[in-house]
């Protein structure tokens, strides 16, 4: 059971906690009834993307906070692509070796071309889950990497 501990002077979360909270700071057993309140977080809602707002009871209920659950989703995403990026690094080094010794052996127009679009292809390779709200480790995993370029 995830619960949060409003303050009622303004509704701000002054804790979270899962199982028993730390009584001593809040006043003892369960608080300062006069100054705070503990709440049970729905299952439905993220404790991290919750608020506390009156209901029109002026009863303090938990809400989503929008703001908190898109800044949340956005770090999320960007963590996923970062394991794309670290998955892309040694490829796109490969990569840039391959045209220090296409350029320095006689490779045809066509090999130096294959050779840079491949590398363009690894680059792109995250613009599509950019624009997805949520990128999971399935969608990592079902990334399908350009061929690599064969010297000729």
């Amino acid at each position: 059971m995830k619960t949060v501990i409003v303050m009622k002077a303004d509704l701000s979360i002054a804790s979270k906690y899962e199982g028993s909270p730390n009584q001593a700071a809040y006043g003892g057993p369960w608080g300062w009834s006069d100054h705070s309140i503990h709440i049970e977080v729905p299952s439905e809602l993220d404790i991290d993307a919750i608020k506390a707002e009156l209901d029109q009871d002026n009863n303090i209920i938990l809400v989503e906070d929008t703001v908190k659950a898109v800044a949340k989703a956005e770090s999320q995403k960007e963590s996923q692509l970062e394991k794309i990026r670290t998955l892309r690094e040694p490829k796109l080094k490969k990569c840039d070796q391959l045209i220090n010794i296409a350029f320095l052996n006689a490779w045809t127009a066509s090999e130096k071309t294959e050779l840079k679009d491949y590398r363009q292809a690894l680059l792109d390779i995250t613009e599509p889950l950019k624009q997805e709200s949520v990128v999971s480790d399935e969608d990592i995993a079902s990334i399908v990497w350009p061929t690599e370029p064969t010297e000729a």
